[in-house]
């Protein structure tokens, strides 16, 4: 019923606790378990085998990127949904059992993304309307006050009615819960973004295809680094996949 794929990269530290949830939700829900690993040297491959050996590993010879690495599942998917996860991510199993029964209740989502919480409980609100220049800016740039921190507030959902499950413009990459054949057709991600924006590329291709629905009442908790506000090669990277984003879809303020 369910297929996942969890991309790694040095992630030993993280990766355990994500393959637990997953465990644990297996006795709810019919599942098969990639990990995709991007050449990681930390001894991720051989924790995954030795603690989850229903793991089915995939062993990435270079770092492909996210996308990339995600991507090399999609020859093996026979699923009615599958859900591309990060290995920083944690949730109850009974979670992932609703999320997939409000799935078969609304056909018109070909998307479902949830309420994601940092590990101290408040909240992450991640972005859920389409990149435009203003509300890159607004991120990069909120610390300074205004303007820019009301262009990161609009741009992740302030003014919307986020209290019910509602369509949105943007799932969030660290867990994004697909109808398999759609994921299929739109050929999974563009592997041309390495890291970052991969997501928003998605979800609007996505949208061509039905509805992206976010959900309050799922939650997950997401150790979220945000490694483009605390490095230069980061934050370097993410620009990057910005002109790639824009080169792509237009150039809108």
């Amino acid at each position: 019923m369910l297929s996942v794929c969890v991309v790694t990269y040095n992630s030993r530290n993280v990766v355990l606790e994500t393959l637990r949830s997953l465990a644990e939700a297996a006795g709810l829900v019919p599942m098969t378990v990639f990990v995709s690993d991007n050449a990681s040297d930390d001894g991720t491959c051989h924790a995954v085998q030795e603690s989850f050996p229903f793991v089915r590993l995939i062993q990435n010879e270079v770092n492909r990127g996210y996308g990339g690495a995600n991507n090399a599942v999609l020859p093996l998917l026979d699923s009615d949904y599958h859900l591309v996860l990060n290995p920083d991510v944690v949730f109850e199993p009974e979670a992932l059992r609703g999320m997939l029964a409000y799935m078969d209740a609304h056909p018109e989502a070909v998307l479902l993304t949830p309420h994601v919480l940092n590990p101290d409980g408040s909240e992450q609100r991640l972005p859920k309307r389409q990149p435009t220049l203003r509300y890159l800016l607004g991120g990069l740039l909120e610390r300074f006050g205004p303007p820019f921190s009301r262009w990161r507030h609009v741009y992740t959902g302030g003014g919307m009615d986020l209290t019910v499950p509602a369509p949105v413009e943007l799932a969030t990459g660290c867990f994004m819960l697909f109808r398999t054949d759609v994921f299929i057709k739109l050929g999974g991600f563009d592997a041309l973004f390495f890291m970052y924006m991969e997501d928003a590329d998605l979800s609007r291709r996505a949208l061509d295809a039905g509805q992206i629905h976010y959900h309050p009442d799922f939650c997950v908790t997401h150790q979220w680094k945000r490694a483009s506000h605390h490095s230069g090669k980061g934050r370097a990277t993410h620009i990057q996949s910005a002109l790639r984003f824009f080169q792509k879809w237009g150039w809108h303020l």
